[in-house]
């Protein structure tokens, strides 16, 4: 069991840099993910009956899942604000490059900048994108009057009701 520890400790650790060398990490977490996660082999080896070795396994393991999760969320968001990046220097290159705007308005609503994505693609359908991208900015439009709307919203037929209503006035 120690010497499972010390080889996900320091699979951990070196993925730790990984990350931190691609720019998913800054400095800072890097380095006190490494305190940890090197803190953890010293107890792991330091450990000498098997209480201890599961006092230093337990937070190791939930430190790597931890570290797992965070790395999936933060990888795809660094990536899809390149992304980001890329299409606007397209744009600013050739204004009038429909495919980049498509591209970024759908990049934009993934990062959850639902503004930002409609406007990108309001400009799209105004130069004529075709039939796709209209369904999608009015699916967007209809997603952001939901959101600043106050008063409750059928789950089936998306129709605004009174704040005290208990049925659907349109399907009930």
């Amino acid at each position: 069991m120690i010497l499972v520890g010390v080889v996900l400790a320091s699979l951990f650790i070196l993925a730790v840099m990984r990350w931190w060398a691609d720019g998913a990490l800054e400095a800072s977490d890097a380095i006190l993910l490494t305190v940890v996660f090197g803190g953890l082999i010293f107890g792991l080896f330091a450990s000498r009956e098997f209480w201890q070795v599961v006092l230093a396994f337990v937070p190791l393991a939930a430190g790597a899942a931890y570290l797992i999760y965070n790395h999936t969320q933060i990888g795809t968001r660094s990536f899809l604000k390149r992304r980001c990046q890329e299409y606007m220097q397209v744009i600013q290159f050739d204004p009038r490059n429909l495919g980049s705007r498509e591209y970024l308005a759908e990049t934009l609503y993934n990062l959850g900048e639902l503004d930002r994505a409609i406007d990108e693609m309001q400009v799209a359908v105004n130069m004529g994108a075709g039939l796709e991208c209209r369904y999608r900015l009015d699916k967007w439009v209809k997603e952001r009057r939901l959101r600043n709307t106050l008063s409750p919203v059928c789950k089936w037929c998306f129709t605004e009701n009174t704040p005290r209503a208990k049925t659907c006035s349109r399907c009930g």
